[in-house]
């Protein structure tokens, strides 16, 4: 028999054999004398039978949880499961854990220059501020207080002193001689920042002449 024949017969039956259903049942012909052919159709039928069970058995395995599952109960739970808000469990819902942050990325752009706030101007000077009394500031602003005084044998000193809030330590000047005038005459002054919300004060020792000056500032 032409050995052509004879390879390309064999290579027809098993592919038959293969593409043909599993569950298919193959009869052997009665009519091969053949041993060859008989030996060949056993092996055949051999081949059959390790396809169907390992088909059986791939069958038996369970399916595996998808990466959306997050309750492996097989089911599209829209409410739990679609993060991405389309109706349905997707690839595209499925979320790893958290992964460490990343480097610092470089600093941006300047951003454009903003633009100039309200001018800061000095509101009216008020003089009817008196010594000795609490005063609460409404804005942000400057108490100016002056004062003079001669001094006689029975003082020892002129002094103006005052404090905030922000800076409770007291804040004080002490007598100066004033040029011109006699040796006993002295003159003091100075000048206290307050900020907006402090309370503040302001009194002073033997003076005579007394000008106390509130300067507040607006926008």
């Amino acid at each position: 028999m032409n050995k052509k024949l004879i390879t390309i017969g064999i290579t027809l039956l098993i592919v038959g054999m293969i593409i043909a259903p599993v569950s298919a049942i193959v009869t052997p012909p009665t009519t091969f004398k053949d041993a060859f052919f008989k030996g060949l159709w056993t092996a055949v039928l051999d081949l059959q039978n390790q396809i169907t069970a390992l088909t059986t058995k791939v069958n038996t395995i369970p399916a595996g949880q998808a990466c959306w599952d997050l309750n492996n109960n097989h089911v599209c739970d829209v409410a739990l499961e679609d993060k991405t808000g389309d109706g349905q469990c997707t690839v595209a819902d499925c979320k790893g854990p958290k992964g460490d942050t990343g480097a610092t990325g470089a600093n941006g752009k300047d951003g454009a220059p903003g633009a100039d706030g309200a001018p800061v101007h000095f509101g009216s000077w008020d003089n009817s501020i008196h010594g000795g009394i609490d005063y609460v500031a409404a804005t942000d602003g400057f108490v100016i207080m002056s004062m003079s005084c001669v001094v006689q044998p029975i003082y020892d000193e002129c002094q103006l002193y005052g404090l905030t809030e922000s800076h409770p330590i007291v804040l004080g000047v002490d007598e100066q001689k004033v040029l011109g005038y006699p040796n006993n005459h002295f003159i003091n002054s100075m000048t206290m920042p307050v900020r907006k919300g402090d309370h503040w004060m302001l009194n002073w020792v033997y003076g005579q002449e007394v000008y106390i000056y509130w300067i507040p500032l607006s926008t």
